[in-house]
């Protein structure tokens, strides 16, 4: 293309949507119209493209190198390369656009041109709130969804032009923290030296960013909202407790969580959203440093067991106890085992918390045992956390046989057979923070259905229950969930023949979204009935059908309850899994995989079936 007659100098740190915008106005047109006036898309130079920019280039004037040099990349999905750094499109590409307007000011003094001022890429990244120049906060300039229009910045900014002048936009001046001058150093290729410079960017502002915010809830009460201009400071408060490597992450982890709660309130109910995203949102291998640190802390530290769940990989044995998990599972008074436990050299302190200070399980296993005592009926619904109905509706159904039975004296059961029945229960289960989207109590489940414990347990026993959770507000017998949708097709309410799409997606891992495809692919069988209230035919997944997947599909979740790994370790580049995933022709399922494939490259089921 032609050098243009009227053309502008590249600004420092400038994008090519900014470029584009300013050339654009210099010969009176808005980015979008310049754009079709030269076959030069502006949602192809906002997205980075490198084509469309070298031809941007050829019309301003400038080098193609340098026009790149600080625009991002969109490089497919919501994924963008920035100053050699991978950045997620809510990072690198705000709906509202900020900036520093004494940088603005400066570039009117130089010339007054609406088309001078220029926007610096800095600006956009999310973790950056800083003007390290002036000292000044970064300021909301303008919001608009509309991404054309957002990153037309010369035509936005006359809009906002005499507020800028005036000073109307202007913040108290604050120095840019450690953290903010972190990010700047490798925007710039200025390594730090520690051990950050070995993770991607991005990894390092999202994990500084959550840790921060679980130290601000000791602050906050628990409560984990935090205003947008003070989000520096939380971050700010994430990279300090970390910038020094493992060893202070993990004493950070270690002082917060024994005073943001309790163990029984799960690593969700602890540490927030650094848990939750961690654990759920965040699956991409870059991501599996701090997560491994996160999964080994609470092994080591917390007393979990049989029916917790850590970072999606279900605990099948317990590694270590506290004083209140072993005296409940024992059925013994705390301050009685705490004195036994310290007596034999396992404890090494007369008094602690009771909660947190936690002791290898298998050393104190012979200890415990001589301790399970036996316990009357009224003790043993105690320890248990269930109902008198409940205990009593089981017990007639056959259930908690006791262990001493007298015609001159009341039963007597062990101790451990609470913890024992529970725990068979809750093996695999999900932990439920919030009890929503249909999850039910066993009380409730038999309340409102009406039908007797038993019923349900049966159906949790022979795994024809699949969508089980512990609830992390409760203990024992009572923090058994269920899905109600899913046991009322496996009660067969209203005659239904099977599982709705739906149901049958939760229960197996997938979105429903993903299973209507497989359906109308033809992959996954059906059978069609009438909708019991309804009347209109639909498709459910009889059992012979859920035979039928489970004879050909393995999900993910299955798979990693099958072999006791988690998602993250399976989806990780040394099993290969990810190029083992189910394609149906035109869609990639990253969480589902053929048993047909999987026994030729991965694991074999027993019998092998061909």
């Amino acid at each position: 293309m032609a050098l243009l007659p009227l053309t502008v100098p590249l600004g420092e740190r400038e994008p090519a949507f900014s470029f584009m915008s300013r050339l654009a106005n210099r010969n009176g047109l808005s980015a979008v119209t310049f754009g079709a006036d030269f076959e030069l898309p502006f949602s192809d130079v906002i997205q980075g493209d490198e084509l469309a920019c070298r031809r941007l280039a050829e019309l301003g004037g400038v080098a193609p190198a340098a026009l790149l040099e600080w625009t991002p990349v969109h490089l497919g999905e919501r994924e963008h390369s920035f100053r050699r750094e991978l950045f997620h499109a809510k990072s690198i590409k705000p709906v509202g656009i900020r900036g520093c307007p004494a940088c603005l000011r400066e570039d009117l003094v130089k010339d007054s041109s609406l088309w001078m001022p220029h926007l610096r890429a800095d600006w956009l990244l999310r973790p950056l709130r800083i003007c390290e120049r002036h000292e000044v906060p970064l300021v909301a300039l303008w919001a608009e969804p509309a991404l054309t229009q957002r990153f037309d910045f010369t035509a936005r900014l006359t809009e906002i032009r005499a507020s800028l002048e005036q000073g109307h936009l202007d913040c108290e001046p604050r120095e840019a923290s450690a953290f903010e001058a972190y990010v700047l150093d490798r925007l710039h290729g200025r390594p730090s030296g520690g051990w950050f410079d070995a993770i991607d960017l991005q990894v390092v502002c999202t994990f500084a960013e959550l840790l921060g915010r679980a130290a601000v809830r000791l602050e906050t009460e628990g409560r984990g909202r935090v205003h947008p201009e003070d989000l520096w400071a939380v971050v700010q408060t994430g990279f300090e407790l970390s910038a020094k490597g493992p060893d202070q992450v993990r004493a950070a982890l270690t002082r917060l969580q024994t005073r943001l709660g309790t163990p029984r309130q799960g690593p969700k109910g602890v540490f927030g959203d650094l848990y939750g995203r961690f654990a759920h949102e965040l699956p991409s291998s870059s991501y599996d440093i701090f997560r491994e640190i996160l999964r080994n802390h609470i092994l080591t530290t917390w007393p979990v067991g049989p029916g917790d769940n850590v970072m999606g990989e279900p605990v099948l044995e317990r590694r270590h106890h506290s004083v209140r998990t072993a005296a409940e599972e024992y059925g013994v008074d705390d301050r009685r085992l705490r004195k036994l436990l310290r007596a034999k050299g396992i404890l090494a302190h007369a008094s602690g918390d009771d909660e947190w200070e936690v002791f290898d399980a298998k050393a104190a296993k012979p200890i415990l045992e001589s301790l399970d005592r036996m316990v009357s009926a009224i003790e043993l619904q105690q320890m248990m956390n269930i109902s008198r109905g409940h205990f009593e509706s089981l017990r007639a159904d056959g259930r908690f046989p006791p262990a001493i039975t007298a015609t001159d004296a009341k039963p007597l059961w062990q101790a451990t057979d609470a913890r024992r029945f529970v725990n068979e229960l809750l093996r695999g289960a999900l932990t439920v923070d919030a009890k929503m989207h249909g999850w039910r109590t066993l009380q409730e489940a038999c309340h409102q259905l009406r039908v007797r414990p038993s019923e349900i347990i049966n159906l949790i026993e022979k795994g024809e229950l699949r969508r089980i959770g512990r609830y992390s507000q409760a203990t024992g017998y009572a923090s058994i969930l269920v899905d109600r949708k899913e046991l009322e097709s496996k009660l067969h309410f209203g005659d239904a023949p099977g599982l709705t799409l739906e149901v049958f997606a939760k229960s197996v891992g997938l979105k429903p979204r993903q299973a209507t495809r497989l359906v109308a692919t033809g992959h996954i069988r059906v059978t069609k009935a009438p909708n019991p209230k309804r009347k209109t035919v639909q498709s459910y997944i009889a059992d012979s059908d859920l035979q039928d997947f489970h004879s050909t599909f393995a999900p993910l979740r299955g798979l990693s309850l099958e072999t006791g790994w988690s998602w993250q370790k399976l989806l990780s580049p040394a099993f290969g899994l990810q190029q083992l995933r189910f394609s149906d022709g035109e869609t990639e399922h990253e969480n589902l995989f053929l048993w047909a494939i999987l026994e030729r490259h991965f694991l074999c089921r027993w019998p092998k079936r061909e």
